[in-house]
């Protein structure tokens, strides 16, 4: 699955012209909505 996720994010820089960043890894931020978190002791 990751192997798909990093395709996808390749293919996205790719159609936005955006360059692809050329160290050892791909670094973007995401929003991450969440609707409820608990907290376990």
């Amino acid at each position: 699955m990751l192997k798909d996720a990093l395709q996808e994010m390749v293919t996205a820089y790719e159609e936005l012209k955006m360059e692809i960043p050329r160290a050892n890894c791909l670094m973007e931020q995401l929003a991450v909505e969440v609707e409820s978190v608990s907290q376990t002791a």
